[in-house]
């Protein structure tokens, strides 16, 4: 997960990878190769990036009285991320 500033505005984001996966396919389960490379190839698969909402308080405090928004939803087919960023671009005046 990633969260994006947004000092000028009191809408704040967070970004979070998620794998799309099939409920009914037997996965192996977590550290049960432990010797496993940390990083190793996998074939494509579906998973999506969701783009979460947070508002905040005047004093940029997180408003719990609001509840968190999904933004948007950016669907990929070649696996989900294993690092986000935010790339601002600066306006041009």
């Amino acid at each position: 997960a990633q969260w994006m500033t947004n000092e000028d505005g009191r809408t704040q984001y967070l970004a979070v990878a998620v794998e799309q996966r099939d409920m009914t396919v037997e996965r192996s389960a977590p550290m049960e190769q432990a010797a496993a490379p940390a990083f190793s190839t996998t074939k494509p698969f579906a998973a999506s990036i969701q783009i979460w909402a947070f508002e905040s308080t005047k004093r940029h405090a997180m408003n719990r009285s609001k509840e968190p928004r999904l933004a948007l939803v950016i669907c990929t087919d070649w696996g989900a991320p294993k690092h986000i960023r935010w790339s601002p671009i600066a306006p041009h005046n």
